[in-house]
């Protein structure tokens, strides 16, 4: 009976297990559609910013003043109708990038919906690696080049897809573990089977 009891204890637990690991892949899943929609929305989000500050319009004047008369006073005239600020956003940024972006997102949704997480992981890393570069080489000087809050949260986005394809996967294969059985267990022993009724048997004749 005790031997019995941890034979069922054992297949309770592989049972548990299992449903665990159900529970991490959809778990993973939300989180992989959660990066996705992140990056697509980032995508509305501005990404750059242009700042005319005091020093950016004294150093655009400057170079007006450089200018033939008429041109000067039209420049000089212009610099005051611009806004201290300028946004763009990643459609209005980029040629390519953009695209790339929206293509890893929307693979990596299809790939959690089919639970294949691997290609999930591929796909936020090429989006996480297109998103830092594109902040380092900013256009124009970082001077009066800003990063918007657009390019950290596609940037945020992307590496929550690949941390939770990860991560997911390392948590799954621990769950699906079966221990082995006890060596010093004896094993279970098979009852004989009857192959009639013991009553109604008759003995062999004695020779």
């Amino acid at each position: 009976m005790p031997t019995m009891r941890r034979l069922v204890a054992l297949l309770l637990g592989t049972r548990c297990s299992r449903t665990d690991s159900a529970r991490v892949t959809d778990s993973r899943g939300l989180a992989v559609l959660l990066g996705a929609a992140l990056v697509v929305g980032a995508l509305f989000a501005p990404w750059y910013a242009l700042d005319f500050g005091p020093a950016a319009r004294d150093a655009l004047s400057s170079q007006a003043n450089e200018l033939p008369g008429a041109f000067a006073d039209f420049a000089k005239q212009f610099l005051t109708l611009l806004p201290d600020r300028l946004e763009a956003n990643a459609w209005s940024a980029f040629e390519r990038t953009d695209i790339v972006l929206l293509a890893m997102a929307i693979a990596a949704a299809f790939a959690a919906l089919l639970n294949r997480l691997e290609i999930a992981a591929t796909a936020g890393a090429v989006a996480f690696v297109n998103t830092a570069w594109v902040m380092v080489q900013r256009p124009g000087s970082s001077e009066y080049v800003s990063l918007g809050w657009g390019a950290w949260l596609a940037l945020a986005g992307a590496l929550l897809i690949v941390v939770a394809s990860k991560l997911g996967g390392e948590s799954q294969a621990a769950s699906a573990y079966v221990p082995p059985l006890d060596p010093s267990m004896p094993a279970p022993v098979a009852p004989a089977p009857v192959l009639g009724d013991p009553a109604s048997s008759v003995a062999p004749p004695r020779i």
